[in-house]
């Protein structure tokens, strides 16, 4: 077998399921779907149990969109290399015929004029478009469980000071 007739979704599969053999439990979809959210600008104007709430949402929304990061990068790796080995391999057939021309350049014609190109092309955009997208989620459940986290100790912290005659 030639290394350009290896396909990524192949070898996703096989890395997919040397996980799958591990028993390492997958972050399950969480149950609360939400387009949008909004918390209010003041904590204090939540009780313990709703802060309580919001605190395990992020994190299981955390916990999900690191997961799906994973999952992205490792086919985003594959489809990587996929895509440069066949850009690669038919650049020097380009090469040969125009002279010495820039990367950009073969790349183009090779995109132009080979048709199974064209979905390994797409599949690579999504991938880089959806990267930025998941860790920016991430960034934000992880600091939004932060900052109900940090308010819940305040509030357990100030508890027992009340409680002990601080």
């Amino acid at each position: 077998m030639k290394p350009t007739d290896i396909k990524s979704s192949e070898i996703l599969s096989w890395a997919q399921e040397k996980v799958k053999k591990q028993h390492l439990p997958i972050p399950k979809k969480p149950e609360q779907e939400l387009e949008e959210y909004e918390l209010p600008d003041n904590f204090a104007d939540m009780n313990s149990i709703e802060l309580s709430q919001w605190a395990s949402w992020f994190n299981a929304w955390y916990s999900r969109t690191v997961w799906l990061l994973g999952l992205c990068e490792s086919e985003l790796l594959l489809v990587e290399n996929e895509y440069r080995l066949k850009i690669n391999s038919k650049g020097g057939i380009i090469r040969e015929k125009r002279g010495r021309v820039s990367e950009a350049v073969i790349e183009s014609l090779v995109l132009a004029d080979d048709g199974e190109m064209g979905e390994i092309y797409q599949r690579r955009l999504e991938l880089l478009s959806l990267r930025p997208q998941l860790d920016a989620l991430i960034k934000v459940y992880e600091r939004s469980t932060y900052a109900l986290s940090r308010e819940l100790s305040r509030r357990e912290y100030e508890a027992r000071i009340v409680g002990t005659g601080g």
